[in-house]
C-alpha cells in the first residue's frame, strides 16, 4: 500500500512504508476475525467481504516478504527495510513513531525472536540507523520530524515492550525516568 507520509507526518523517501504495511496486515487479520464471527450471526452475506480482505491481507504480506526484506548494502545483513519502491530500491532506517520496524512484534506482525526482526532491531538501535542518537542522557531513535540528536521517548518504550531481557527493560525504564525527572 503506497503512502506519501510516515506516521510522524514526514514525507516518505520511497512510496511503500514497510511498518505501515505490516500494521495493515495485522488490522486486516483482526477485521477478518470479527467478520467471521459476524457470519455465524448474520449468515453468509459477509463471506465475500472476508474473501476480499483475506486476499488483500495476503497480497500486502507477500509484498512485504518479497520487497521489504533485503540485504543492507553496508552491513551485509538480511533485515527489513523501512521504505521500498518495489523495484529493488530500499531505504534502511527507522523512525521512533509507531508503526515502526522496532514495533513489529508489539503490533503482532512478527515474533520478537524472529531472526530477521532481531537483525533489524539491532540495526535500528545502532549508529547505522540515521535516526538513532546516543548521548550522556541516554539513547534512542528520533526522526526527521524533530531533527538531529533528538530522541523520542516512544522509541525507548517500544524497545522495552519488544524484549524479554529484564536488564534491557530496566535500562529503558531508567532512561525514561532520568529523562522525565526534574
Amino acid at each position: 500500500v503506497r503512502s506519501a507520509f510516515r506516521p510522524s507526518d514526514d514525507a516518505t523517501t520511497l512510496p511503500f512504508l514497510i511498518p505501515a504495511n505490516a500494521m495493515a496486515v495485522i488490522e486486516l487479520r483482526q477485521t477478518i476475525i470479527i467478520l467471521q464471527a459476524l457470519i455465524k450471526i448474520h449468515g453468509e452475506r459477509l463471506q465475500q467481504d472476508v474473501q476480499i480482505m483475506t486476499d488483500l491481507m495476503n497480497e500486502i504480506d507477500q509484498g512485504i516478504q518479497k520487497y521489504g526484506i533485503g540485504i543492507h548494502p553496508l552491513l551485509g545483513i538480511k533485515m527489513y527495510a523501512y521504505e521500498v519502491d518495489g523495484y529493488g530500491n530500499m531505504y534502511f532506517a527507522d523512525d521512533a513513531n509507531v508503526p515502526s520496524l522496532l514495533s513489529l512484534p508489539y503490533l503482532g506482525y512478527v515474533d520478537a525472536m524472529d531472526p530477521i526482526y532481531l537483525a533489524t532491531r539491532n540495526f535500528v538501535w545502532s549508529v547505522s540507523n540515521p535516526w538513532f542518537f546516543s548521548g550522556t542522557a541516554g539513547e534512542g531513535v528520533g526522526g526527521p520530524h524533530v531533527g538531529l540528536d533528538m530522541v523520542w521517548p516512544m522509541s525507548i518504550i517500544i524497545k522495552a515492550l519488544t524484549t524479554s531481557d529484564k536488564v534491557e527493560i530496566a535500562t529503558c525504564l531508567e532512561m525514561l525516568l532520568d529523562a522525565t525527572s526534574s
